[in-house]
């Protein structure tokens, strides 16, 4: 605080005068500095510690001392450091302010951790789709644990939280750029470790199983191994012929060659191994079931429709063949053996029942051959059993087949004759396709338009068949229409309106009697007498359809002007010629005094000459006659005659 003090000072001279002087002033106490200071780091070796001085001071301050626990120390008010060992450090921090005044020492106890170190191990040698283990073999400090990063380099990345072993499985055969790193729970990142890893190509193995009785001398397994790079010349082989019983020194189980030999005395199954390492180290094997077969094979074949085999279908037989052990191993057919000994066809994959078909030359004369088949097979090399069979072929239609000229759909059925058999063989033919009606005839109306496939099928007496086809073109017939029946007023005309379509087209209407133009599909027409008319169409390809069209000519009314309605069946009734020719007309009859006596809707029935049902009197009468068909309607008059 301020506290004030008061100073008397006696200096009595020497004549007896008195010297006191009181003296007053302030005196300012002030509170002793606080040290505090606040610490910034990751504690990981290598990173730097910020330190900042915090003192509670009430005047300025000038002066700071650090002690950084190793040996290092500081006068700034802020400080930067880099430890260079791991360990626990006493940091100690004093202060002093402008007039002097120190502070207390405080002191703050610091942990640097050591850096985790990244490292693993992983095999020399890496083959193909194998999994690939990635050994971690990193440290971490005492007490800590850490993240573990891992980059496998062909784009997939992990991590795991413990220092346990990773696999991985490669795609594809290259190098690649590994990596892993790891982070320890307060940050510490360790270095990162890179190792190449070469995925190469491993072995493709394989290899062809002979074929082989007890009797064959050798075994003979054909190596066909691979590798993706190529490098099979520089295989290693190691082959295991499943045969360690019956081993000897002159005969090994085991081969370390190409291709594998080996002689076997018993016949039964064998499993097969090929063991191949390639030159990178990378190393596959393959296990084959091998049969040795027995050394007792029998030909044997059945023949599917044996007596009735047509030189022009294909004659089929079916194995029958049996072996004491194992399989038939190959088979060879000489299906004319008589007449060519050396034309064979050899089946190097047979199995009981299985099918052989052979197509002898077609022919039609004389009515049959015969041929030698020989049927030879295998158990092995040595191993074989033959058998031979005649094989009785029959003649076969032998066809031509001419093309029939084009026809018009229009036209009438007509045979069919331009196919027939050539060689004399006895027999019935018979067409069929579109439009063929009772095998031999053929109607264009009942079939398509354009290109018609028709068929001509020959059956022999002796039960063989052949058939052929040829084609014939159906133009199609135009489509006419001569439009709807007409009517003509008397002395009039009118005009026809008819449609066709077709290819080219031409026109012609009979009879000619007042129609023209005849070749016009909108002709004019003025007849007196009702007629029909028939319009041709004909196209380019000769092709003619047809329509006709009623014109009816409607006739002029004529009415009597007078008529005897007594009763004797002469003239009782007012006939109007013509006029049933209008249906809708409209009949109207009056009395000279302008009443209406008769009226009809048409007029089915002639007046007789009656009002109400009552005869009217002899009298002039006079009529009203509309035709309803567009003319001035008639008028006049008419008498009774009593």
């Amino acid at each position: 605080g301020n506290f004030p003090i008061k100073v008397v000072a006696d200096n009595p001279t020497t004549d007896g005068c008195s010297g006191k002087q009181e003296i007053n002033m302030d005196l300012q106490v002030y509170n002793r500095p606080v040290a505090e200071f606040d610490t910034s780091y990751t504690g990981c070796l290598y990173d730097s510690i910020q330190l900042t001085a915090k003192t509670i001071t009430d005047r300025p301050e000038v002066k700071w001392s650090w002690q950084l626990g190793d040996g290092s120390i500081g006068s700034t008010k802020t400080l930067s450091h880099q430890y260079k060992k791991s360990g626990t450090y006493v940091i100690q921090f004093s202060s002093i302010n402008d007039i002097g005044c120190f502070s207390d020492t405080i002191q703050k106890t610091i942990k640097i951790d050591e850096l985790p170190v990244a490292s693993y191990k992983i095999p020399a040698i890496n083959c193909g789709t194998d999994t690939v283990l990635f050994s971690n073999q990193s440290s971490l400090p005492t007490g800590r644990s850490a993240i573990f990063y891992w980059d496998f380099g062909d784009g997939v990345q992990t991590s795991s939280n413990s220092l346990s072993d990773m696999s991985h499985q490669y795609a594809s055969e290259k190098t690649y750029a590994t990596s892993m790193y790891a982070v320890t729970q307060i940050g510490c990142k360790s270095n990162v470790a890179n190792i190449p890893l070469t995925i190469n190509y491993k072995p493709r193995v394989d290899f062809i199983l002979p074929e082989v009785c007890i009797s064959d001398a050798y075994a003979t397994f054909i190596n066909t191994s691979v590798i993706g790079d190529s490098t099979q010349a520089q295989f290693k082989y190691l082959w295991n012929f499943g045969d360690e019983a019956n081993a000897n020194p002159t005969n090994s189980n085991t081969s370390i060659t190409k291709n594998g030999r080996h002689a076997y005395h018993q016949a039964k199954q064998y499993n097969v191994s090929l063991k191949v390492t390639s030159k990178d180290g990378c190393g596959a094997d393959t296990t084959k079931l091998f049969t040795v077969n027995g050394a007792l094979p029998k030909a044997g074949f059945s023949t599917e429709n044996p007596t009735g085999l047509c030189s022009n279908q294909p004659v089929s037989i079916l194995d029958a063949s049996s072996v004491d052990f194992g399989k038939i191993t190959k088979v060879e057919t000489y299906w004319n053996y008589a007449n060519n000994q050396t034309d064979v066809v050899i089946d190097d994959a047979p199995s009981p029942g299985k099918p052989y078909t052979f197509n002898y030359p077609d022919f039609g004369s004389p009515l049959s051959k015969t041929y030698q088949l020989k049927y030879v097979v295998y158990s092995g090399i040595t191993c074989k059993s033959e058998m031979s069979r005649t094989i009785k072929l029959l003649a076969s239609p032998q066809l031509t087949f001419d093309a029939p000229g084009p026809v018009c759909a229009e036209q009438p059925s007509f045979q069919l004759t331009t196919a027939s058999e050539t060689t004399g063989l006895p027999g019935v033919g018979m067409y069929s396709g579109p439009g063929v009606t009772g095998g031999n005839y053929f109607t264009p109306h009942q079939s398509l338009t354009g290109i018609v496939p028709l068929t001509y099928l020959f059956t022999a007496s002796n039960g063989c068949m052949a058939d052929t086809t040829q084609t014939i073109r159906v133009y199609p017939t135009p489509t006419v229409y001569a439009g709807p029946d007409r009517t003509l007023l008397e002395g009039g005309s009118i005009t026809i309106n008819a449609t066709a379509s077709g290819n080219s087209l031409t026109y012609l209407w009979s009879p000619s009697t007042g129609l023209a133009p005849l070749q016009s599909l909108s002709p004019a027409v003025s007849i007196a007498e009702d007629m029909i008319y028939t319009l041709k169409a004909i196209s380019s390809d000769g092709c003619i359809g047809s329509d006709q069209v009623y014109v009816k000519a409607l006739k002029n009314v004529k009415a009597p002007n007078a008529f005897t309605p007594n009763g004797d069946n002469i003239n009782d009734t007012w006939q109007i010629k013509y006029l049933e020719s209008y249906p809708e007309c409209d009949v109207r009859i009056f009395n000279r005094y302008g009443q209406l006596v008769y009226q009809s809707s048409g007029y089915t029935t002639p007046w007789n000459g009656t009002y109400q049902g009552k005869p009217l009197p002899s009298a002039t009468y006079y009529y009203i006659i509309d035709l309803k068909n567009g003319r001035v309607p008639a008028n006049g008059s008419v008498t009774i005659i009593r």
